[in-house]
This record gives C-alpha cells, sequence and structure tokens, in this order.
C-alpha cells in the first residue's frame, strides 16, 4: 500500500493554518472597522446634538442680546419704579437648560462677582444630570427670556448639603464670560458678621408668576419682615438650623417657583429662597439660606481652587 507523502500532508496542515490565520484576521479587521464606525457615528451624533443646542439659544438669546444690551437699562430703571424698591434686580440672573425643544427656567441666581453666581444647592441637583451645554447663565434684562445666556463653567455644591433636611443649602456656579454690563452688577453680600435681626424688613426677589399659566419673564419683588427661629419651626415643622434663617411676606403677591431668588436688606444680600413653600402665602414664614454663615466655605473654595472669586463681604448693616 502506498505511503502517504509526508510533504504533501505537513503543506496541507500549513495551508489550512495559514487560512485560519487570514480569517481570525479577517474577522477581527472587521470588528475593528465596526467599532470606529460606531465610534464615528456616535461624535457625529454627539456633535450634531451640541450644535442643535446652541442653535436653539441662539434662536433665544443670540440675536436680541445687543439689541437687549443696549435696551436692558431703560427695562431695569422701569421695572425698578413699578415694583422693586431696591436696584437689586441688577444683582439678579436665571439658570435655564434646554428641556428636549425648549428651554426651561431653573431656579434664580446672584451676581456676586464677574464671573461667578451663587444659588441653591437644591438646585445644582437637579441640573448636574444635564451636560453643561445644556446650561445658561441668563442675565442682563428684567426679562429672562430678553437677557443675555452665558456658558456654564463649572458647579461647586457645598459638601455638606442634605437633600432631606436642606442644611448647607448653597451652591456656586462659574460662568465662561464675564458679567461686565452696567446693567450686571455683582451684589455685597452678607459676611460673618452680619446681625439677622428679627421684625427688620427686605425684599424678596425672582423670577416665577402666577400671574399666566407658565411661568413669568420678569422680576418681582416683594416686601418681607425677618422671623425669630421659634415662630417659623413651629408651623412648617422643619428643623432650623445655623444655615437658615425665616421672613415671612407683608403683603400678597402672586409668586410662584423662585427657588434660589435674594432676600436684600440694607442693600446686601443677605440669604436667599431654600424651601420651596406656597411664598403667595402670608400665614407661613419661609426658609432662606443664610448667606453670612458662608464667608469662610466661599474663602476655602478661593483656596481649593486657587482662584480669587472676588466677593465683597459686609458685616454690619
Amino acid at each position: 500500500m502506498p505511503q502517504p507523502d509526508e510533504g504533501t500532508s505537513n503543506s496541507s496542515v500549513q495551508s489550512k493554518s495559514c487560512m485560519g490565520q487570514i480569517s481570525c484576521m479577517s474577522i477581527i479587521t472587521l470588528i475593528v472597522v465596526s467599532v470606529a464606525n460606531l465610534l464615528l457615528l456616535l461624535i457625529v451624533v454627539l456633535e450634531t446634538r451640541r450644535r442643535c443646542n446652541e442653535g436653539m439659544f441662539d434662536s433665544i438669546f443670540g440675536e436680541r442680546n445687543e439689541e437687549y444690551r443696549i435696551n436692558s437699562g431703560k427695562q431695569l430703571l422701569s421695572l425698578a419704579n413699578k415694583h422693586v424698591e431696591y436696584m437689586g434686580q441688577k444683582h439678579m440672573a436665571a439658570l435655564v437648560i434646554i428641556k428636549y425643544d425648549r428651554v426651561v427656567l431653573m431656579c434664580g441666581t446672584t451676581i456676586i462677582s464677574p464671573y461667578w453666581v451663587m444659588t441653591t444647592a437644591h438646585c445644582c441637583e437637579l441640573v448636574k444630570v444635564y451636560p453643561p451645554e445644556r446650561m445658561k447663565v441668563v442675565s442682563n434684562a428684567a426679562a429672562w427670556r430678553e437677557g443675555i445666556a452665558r456658558d456654564v463653567d463649572d458647579i461647586l455644591r457645598h459638601s455638606n448639603y442634605s437633600q432631606k433636611t436642606f442644611s448647607h443649602n448653597i451652591c456656586l456656579i462659574r460662568v465662561k464670560t464675564p458679567f461686565q454690563d452696567k446693567n450686571e452688577v455683582p451684589a455685597v453680600i452678607a459676611g460673618a458678621g452680619y446681625k439677622y435681626q428679627a421684625n427688620t424688613s427686605g425684599a424678596t426677589l425672582g423670577w416665577s408668576s402666577r400671574m399666566a399659566d407658565h411661568d413669568s419673564d420678569e422680576i418681582y419683588s416683594s416686601k418681607v419682615i425677618l422671623v425669630p427661629k421659634h415662630l417659623c419651626m413651629a408651623p412648617q415643622k422643619y428643623r432650623l438650623d445655623e444655615t437658615m434663617f425665616c421672613a415671612k411676606y407683608l403683603q400678597s403677591t402672586e409668586c410662584g417657583y423662585d427657588t434660589g431668588g435674594p432676600l436684600i436688606q440694607y442693600n446686601i444680600v443677605i440669604g436667599f429662597v431654600s424651601l420651596e413653600i406656597d411664598c403667595a402665602s402670608r400665614v407661613l414664614p419661609r426658609v432662606y439660606t443664610k448667606v453670612g454663615y458662608f464667608e469662610d466655605w466661599i474663602e476655602l473654595v478661593e483656596r481649593v481652587k486657587k482662584e480669587k472669586i472676588g466677593v465683597t463681604f459686609r458685616d454690619k448693616m
């Protein structure tokens, strides 16, 4: 019986091995190309989404910016004469986001330096699920939809903030371009030595209103009086700590959702709305974040960030 040719057998084995290697390499190449295509598609989708978001903001704010940069001073003066006893509206800004196909007001903020605004940690918690390109800080007008929109650069929430008790309810937001118009004025804020005295008056500012079926575009203002701590805790059933204080409205108002809106006393921002309790009611006091408590924290942020925020504190009335 003829014996199999050993050389032919080895050649056949080598050929099959080579074909197997080629097949494996083809499969690997196909996988690599497919993954690369998927990554390219993802990049294209994300870039298209970013441009759409920018286009939406431009359509709402961009074309109007120069017009309202010119006219906003007149609007703010008119508003002050009608509604606001303090010129605190020049300190006001709004944090907004793109949600689906519309721009949504999230909360009020206060301009505290050329690059920074201050608001509640609660508000920062609400927006943290959105990418930065969907967030804007809007200022320079009496109506936030007509203001100048700035990109958000950084968000710093107090590490001790509690969603259960609303303790340490403060957050700082940095914008990429500075507030520098005459109608964008950093507020003087209460320092650690500021005396919060019961039965003294002030004024709150906010964007939201119940005068329509949607959030009002314009700032509103209401007079308030600071309330002793024991009179605030009983009806609210909240535990107030050293980071909070209370104030009560002196007149009926049409306000609605206005978290982050500042409380101004003697031209100093001493707090901002912390708990979202019915602000149209004259029965229940409202809880505010005590800004003066956080002077040390803001200075700590400066040391950690190695950046001078540039806040002006004032201890005395």
